[in-house]
């Protein structure tokens, strides 16, 4: 018989692996563009992104489902971490945090409005993309 506590850890590696996983796919892609502007790499993520949907769907599902259980929440903040260090790498780390959190926030509400591939990416995406980057611009 499997303890509660047996389930967690394994939950917890099994989380982590595709956190690892995700990091990984991101930062290499991010260091396979060096050199491009911020603005378009990070878009051109996010269009990446807005292709598949049902797959970004079942990421936040699992992480989300981390933040709800208390001792998972440790494992999601690796997650979060992993996703911010990657963007640094084309943004720096001040505006990481800020651009990860701008790029979650579209990236659930097109899993919550139900947008399929087909639905074209408002410009204002970008524009709000843009402005975010051009705040290094200002510091």
């Amino acid at each position: 018989m499997t303890s509660r506590c047996d389930a967690e850890n394994v939950q917890a590696a099994t989380f982590l692996r595709g956190v690892d996983g995700v990091r990984e796919t991101l930062a290499r892609w991010i260091r396979g563009r060096a050199g491009e502007d911020p603005v378009e790499m990070l878009y051109a993520s996010m269009v990446e992104a807005h292709s598949n949907v049902a797959n970004l769907a079942s990421v936040y599902a699992t992480y989300l489902g981390a933040i709800a259980e208390p001792q998972l929440r440790p494992v999601a903040l690796i997650a979060s971490v992993a996703a911010s260090d990657a963007i640094a790498e084309a943004v720096g780390p001040d505006l990481a945090v800020i651009i990860s959190a701008y790029m979650d926030g579209v990236f659930i509400r097109w899993i919550v409005e139900g947008v399929s591939p087909d639905t074209p990416i408002p410009p204002e995406i970008k524009n709000g993309l843009t402005a975010l980057v051009r705040l290094s611009d200002r510091v």
